[in-house]
C-alpha cells in the first residue's frame, strides 16, 4: 500500500482519540504522558508550538488541556507517529477493560470501542469478514441480537456459501454488525487483537511508502 492507503488510517486515530476523551477513558493528561514535549517539538509543524506558547503566555497558565486546544487529536494524527496514537488507545482499552480476559467493562468503554470499530468499518480500514475472523461463531452466537444472525443465514443461503456472506456482507448486515458491536464485546480478550490488526496495517503501509519514498530519491 502506498501512501494514500497510509494517510486513511490518520482520520480514524483521530477519531478514536477524540472519542476516547469524549467519554473519559483518557484525560488531556494521559495524552500528554505519550505525546510528551520531546515527541511535540519534534514532530509538531513549529507554528503549532508557536501558537502553543503564545496561547500559554497570553493566558498565564499551561496545563495538558490547553496543549490538547492547540493540538486536538486531528492534528495529532496528521503529524506525529502513528504509534505514539495507538499507545494512547491502547492505554484507553486497557483502562476500560476491553484488554483483560473476564475483566470488568465499563459502558463507556463498550460504547467507544463500538463506536471506532464502526468508523473502521465504514472507513473500510476492515471488513465485517475481519471482525468474524477474530469472533467466531462459539464466542458471539450467544450474545448478538437474533436479527443480525438471521440476516447472516438469510445472506448465506442466498450466496450458497457461509464464508461469502461474512466476507462480503450486505449493507443489513454490516449495519447490523455496527450495531452489535458492543454486544460483542463480551469477549474482550480479542479487542487488542483488532486493534493490533488495524496497528499492523497502518505500519505496513508507513514502511511501504518509506520503502517508494527512498526508491524515488535513489534515481
Amino acid at each position: 500500500m502506498g501512501a494514500i492507503d497510509k494517510d486513511r488510517h490518520r482520520p480514524w486515530l483521530a477519531y478514536a482519540l477524540e472519542e476516547s476523551l469524549e467519554r473519559s477513558l483518557l484525560a488531556p493528561r494521559d495524552v500528554v504522558d505519550h505525546a510528551n514535549p520531546e515527541v511535540l517539538v519534534t514532530q509538531l509543524p513549529a507554528s503549532v508550538i508557536s501558537e502553543l506558547l503564545s496561547r500559554a503566555l497570553t493566558m498565564g497558565t499551561f496545563s495538558p488541556a490547553q496543549v490538547l486546544e492547540s493540538a486536538p487529536p486531528a492534528l495529532l494524527a496528521e503529524h506525529l507517529d502513528p504509534d505514539v496514537m495507538w499507545r494512547c488507545l491502547k492505554e484507553a482499552a486497557d483502562r476500560g477493560g476491553l484488554s483483560r480476559k473476564g475483566g470488568a467493562r465499563s459502558n463507556p468503554a463498550r460504547q467507544w470501542f463500538a463506536s471506532v470499530l464502526g468508523r473502521a468499518l465504514e472507513s473500510e480500514l476492515i471488513t465485517p469478514a475481519d471482525v468474524i475472523r477474530f469472533l467466531p461463531p462459539t464466542e458471539f452466537v450467544t450474545d448478538t441480537p437474533k436479527p443480525v444472525l438471521a440476516d447472516l443465514i438469510k445472506d448465506a443461503l442466498a450466496r450458497s456459501s457461509f464464508d461469502a456472506a461474512l466476507a462480503e456482507a450486505s449493507p443489513v448486515v454490516r449495519q447490523r454488525l455496527r450495531e452489535a458491536a458492543s454486544d460483542l464485546m463480551r469477549v474482550a480478550a480479542r479487542t487488542t487483537i483488532v486493534l493490533d490488526q488495524l496497528n499492523a496495517r497502518a505500519e505496513r503501509s508507513t514502511a511501504s511508502a518509506k520503502d517508494g519514498l527512498g526508491a524515488e530519491n535513489a534515481r
